[in-house]
């Protein structure tokens, strides 16, 4: 949280409207560090962070993405063009956002972009606007960090369903008034979970209601059982179902679970309740020739 009284929204505004041009002429159209792997040139390193964040996002055409302090809008630009998602850029400069929205014309993706200037801890949305809140150094000048993602995790809380878990239909894409309603699954719950045990929710009841469903949901053998397909594939064309979404997801969302409360046992029992968090998190792996069965 910033609490030195000569910083101010308006003072971060002022250097972004002044030090712009300069940012983009040393640092390129991506205003963010890169992810180095030896001695490439910075726009090398800049555009691996970005394709690095973006597989870790599993972003897919036809996502809506909010980017949070866009600058001259080098991520928006390039995951509209590369990845076809629809991207919304927010900054707090209005030389910034000239710049983005001149250059997405100049690069063919008006489209898929818009560009706005507003504070982000204090803009609002309709529910389920966005898919992915992609934020590369900008946090920094969050003045309530913890609020922020709070706010971006409300909404999941408030969709959670009776049973722990979370479902969307994907005629949600068609009705954006089924966003966050459909049959629960595993892949959905977890990406659910792992999204609110990022906001720092891993003590809140939807986190602990959601790990139960997993844990109740998860059969003998170790497999999740998922009839939908939850993949975007290109929506409103199309939709695919990823057979290993249902077992890697849970997977991870339970082990990151189990590291946020910090577990020190091996097993966990099937029957924890809501009331009852979990204390100890193991998991039963598939065996090999699921993973084979399933490819």
């Amino acid at each position: 949280m910033i609490v030195c009284p000569s910083i101010t929204k308006r003072s971060i505004r002022h250097h972004y409207e002044l030090a712009t041009p300069f940012y983009r002429l040393l640092w390129g159209r991506h205003i963010h560090h890169g992810l180095w792997q030896g001695e490439e040139p910075p726009a090398v390193a800049q555009q691996r962070l970005t394709d690095h964040l973006a597989a870790a996002a599993a972003l897919m055409p036809g996502q809506k993405i909010l980017d949070v302090g866009c600058g001259v809008g080098g991520s928006s630009i390039d995951l509209a063009r590369r990845y076809r998602c629809i991207t919304t850029g927010l900054t707090l400069s209005t030389v910034q956002r000239n710049w983005a929205a001149l250059a997405a014309w100049r690069q063919g993706v008006s489209s898929r972009t818009r560009f706005l200037r507003a504070d982000a801890e204090t803009i609002t949305f309709p529910p389920a606007s966005f898919d992915v809140v992609w934020i590369i150094e900008c946090s920094e000048h969050f003045f309530d960090k913890a609020g922020f993602f709070r706010r971006a995790a409300a909404w999941l809380q408030k969709v959670q369903q009776p049973s722990g878990g979370w479902g969307e239909t994907c005629r949600s894409y068609d009705d954006p008034s089924l966003a966050g309603q459909g049959v629960a699954t595993a892949s959905q719950t977890a990406w659910a979970l792992l999204a609110l045990l990022a906001a720092g929710e891993k003590d809140s009841d939807a986190v602990r209601a959601g790990v139960a469903y997993l844990l109740r949901t998860q059969g003998a053998d170790g497999n999740w059982r998922e009839n939908f397909f939850t993949g975007t594939g290109f929506p409103k064309v199309f939709y695919l179902k990823y057979h290993l979404y249902r077992l890697y997801f849970p997977l991870m969302a339970l082990a990151r679970y189990e590291k946020a409360i910090n577990c020190q046992s091996s097993t966990i029992s099937q029957t924890q309740n809501v009331d009852s968090p979990p204390t100890v998190c193991g998991y039963r792996f598939p065996p090999d020739n699921e993973y084979a069965a399933d490819g």
